[in-house]
């Protein structure tokens, strides 16, 4: 919830579906346990520890899942792109793929784009996390488009000389690049890392485009806080 909501309004939109759940379903949860269990402390606390995404009823977020697996699968020979709004759970995402991936066991280094100095993108990604000897492990870079032009440019050569050695070895060994960007840095990126990292888009939508799913998600939710592995609420919101 706190990814699908994004920093602004999370907690007060919780609040109020949570409320109007309790009312349609009057008798689940009495009044004095909602109000325990969903204090912003205890909140973040236990959906700090859970992927954003819950296995819900909602045919729009059952294809996500699918795509994101079918990503997941073949991600030692692509370079994935998530798309999505500030707060949607790129980053979550990201994890998601490498954990199902074949190289789930294997080391997970995240940057942001925006955040990064031209230093700090030369000695931590390039010389150290891109480097011709580092090993497998997924490099998951965030805001994508923030990189300057000549840093696209450069790791856009590091994708075609990194293609030409698995074509000569046969092998996809060495780090996978997993890039993210909001559907506005899209446009940004440089013509030449796109078509490089776009094999395959995995497309998030915000939440307010998939409204239907809200009930499911609360109710995944509530799941989890009352320690079972679903709640099979049917109510609409």
């Amino acid at each position: 919830i706190r990814h699908h909501l994004g920093p602004k309004g999370s907690q007060d939109y919780l609040h109020e579906l949570i409320t109007r759940l309790a009312h349609y379903k009057e008798g689940i949860l009495d009044a004095n346990s909602l109000k325990q269990i969903i204090k912003p402390a205890r909140l973040q606390q236990l959906l700090a520890k859970d992927h954003w995404l819950p296995c819900s009823a909602s045919s729009c977020l059952k294809k996500i899942h699918n795509k994101l697996n079918a990503i997941a699968s073949v991600s030692d020979h692509i370079r994935p792109l998530i798309t999505g709004e500030a707060g949607t759970g790129r980053d979550s995402a990201a994890l998601l793929i490498h954990e199902l991936s074949s190289r789930a066991d294997a080391p997970f280094v995240e940057f942001n784009g925006a955040s990064m100095t031209p230093e700090e993108i030369e000695e931590n990604l390039f010389r150290t996390e891109l480097s011709s000897n580092s090993k497998t492990k997924t490099v998951f870079i965030d805001n994508l488009d923030a990189l300057p032009v000549s840093a696209q440019f450069k790791l856009t050569r590091w994708m075609e000389e990194q293609d030409a050695q698995r074509h000569l070895k046969k092998s996809s060994a060495g780090p996978v690049l997993i890039g993210a960007v909001t559907p506005e840095g899209r446009k940004r990126l440089h013509p030449e890392l796109l078509f490089r990292i776009g094999e395959a888009e995995l497309k998030i939508p915000p939440l307010r485009e998939i409204r239907s799913a809200i009930p499911n998600l609360v109710g995944d939710i509530l799941g989890k806080l009352q320690g079972v592995s679903r709640y099979d609420g049917t109510s609409t919101v």
